[in-house]
């Protein structure tokens, strides 16, 4: 049975500077019928639909693997064609730790390419 007028919800993680971003595609109802909430006691992100027609759990992996709990005031949400945009900002000690990882990331990548160490990081020579 295929149903014309409706396609399955698609769920799609995705993570910015700032903020987790889940983008939830093909909902058809309006803004006022999805709830977000915490479970505090699993540690997970419920969307809920008051018309009982969606319902999605989930979590933050990087989160639990720091033994952060999560905040609801880190939550926000935007609806637009048919389109649900969840957003959770980062805390502070995750952005630091992601800063830190990318300046790693980045010293190693910038040292291989180099020769010597007497050039300044500004110097872009032709060899």
């Amino acid at each position: 049975q295929t149903h014309t007028h409706y396609t399955q919800p698609k769920f799609i993680p995705q993570d910015s500077a700032q903020a987790w971003v889940w983008r939830i595609r093909n909902l058809p109802y309006e803004k006022s019928v999805y709830k977000l909430s915490v479970d505090e006691e699993k540690q997970q992100i419920v969307l809920r639909t008051t018309n009982k027609k969606y319902f999605k759990r989930f979590d933050i992996p990087m989160l639990k693997r720091n033994g952060q709990k999560l905040d609801p005031r880190a939550i926000s949400c935007k609806y637009a064609n048919s389109t649900l945009l969840i957003q959770y900002m980062k805390p502070r000690s995750i952005l630091n730790s992601e800063r830190a990882w990318r300046e790693k990331q980045f010293k190693a990548a910038s040292s291989k390419s180099k020769p010597t160490d007497e050039e300044s990081p500004g110097d872009c020579k032709q060899q």
